[in-house]
């Protein structure tokens, strides 16, 4: 029998006995997570953050913008408006008094609307219910119970401030309730507590409120000799346009009108009806 040269080695030759396999392991790719290892983010997300950095790194740089402050002292005064009301209120004193009534309050409601629409005065829209409540508690309580204590003279008084000679008392009333109860809170809240007290605060607001009280009401009044009375009128005017002032500052533009309003009717009109 021949035999093959070179002779084959045996099946099993050169393997050592009784050694188990192990597996290779595997390299793991670059992007492949790690078992423990944070994630790694998406290769397009890492793209356009490049990208973006690099278009923000070639627009040039400019400063960034300082907020503009405006001092309300640089804007119109509404100071000089009411030195130039009181002038002509002064030189209308020997009018009639509802003719001048209606020129003066129609001047300071034009000059209070006007501050409105160019956004010096408060916003109406931003008054809540609850200061329109206190704006109508305040001008109650302050003014009804004067009204019950002090009705007779009160009627007096305002008979002196609106009432003209040979005058219907009807067309009287009317014109009284119209102008208290809308014309003066309307145009004195825009322009006191609208305009004025926004730039000079209330202590100011309120002596220039009651020396423009004095200045359209006296005249009509005739208080020569009566000099006691007058300086009643100077506190009630004073004691009421502190209060509208600060319902101003306590509830907002929109409650001091109301609380106006009320304690105007009650006192200035109610009086000519009840005694």
């Amino acid at each position: 029998m021949s035999e093959t040269w070179p002779p084959e080695p045996p099946p099993d030759a050169g393997r050592p006995e009784n050694v188990p396999m192990e597996p290779l392991r595997r390299r793991p790719l670059p992007l492949e997570r790690q078992p423990g290892s944070p994630q790694r983010e998406p290769i397009q997300q890492v793209v356009e953050q490049v990208r973006a950095e690099e278009i923000a790194a070639s627009q040039p740089i400019s400063p960034p913008e300082l907020p503009v402050t405006r001092s309300p002292y640089r804007e119109v005064d509404p100071l000089f408006a009411y030195i130039f009301l009181v002038a002509i209120a002064v030189g209308l004193s020997t009018f009639e008094a509802i003719v001048t009534y209606v020129l003066l309050w129609t001047l300071m409601g034009g000059v209070g609307a006007m501050g409105y629409f160019l956004g010096a005065v408060e916003r109406l829209r931003t008054a809540q219910i609850d200061d329109l409540f206190w704006g109508v508690t305040f001008g109650f309580l302050s003014s009804f119970p004067f009204v019950i204590v002090f009705g007779s003279a009160l009627q007096t008084v305002s008979q002196r401030m609106f009432d003209v000679e040979e005058s219907p008392a009807l067309v009287m009333d009317t014109w009284v309730f119209m102008a208290v109860a809308f014309v003066i809170p309307a145009a004195e809240s825009l322009f006191f507590r609208g305009a004025v007290q926004g730039v000079r605060g209330i202590s100011l607001t309120t002596v220039l409120a009651t020396i423009w009280a004095c200045v359209v009401f006296f005249p009509n009044m005739a208080l020569a000799g009566r000099e006691a009375i007058a300086l009643i009128l100077v506190f009630v005017f004073a004691l009421l346009n502190f209060l509208y002032s600060y319902v101003r500052q306590r509830n907002g533009l929109a409650g001091a009108w109301l609380c106006q309003t009320v304690s105007y009717t009650l006192l200035w009109f109610m009086p000519r009806v009840l005694f």
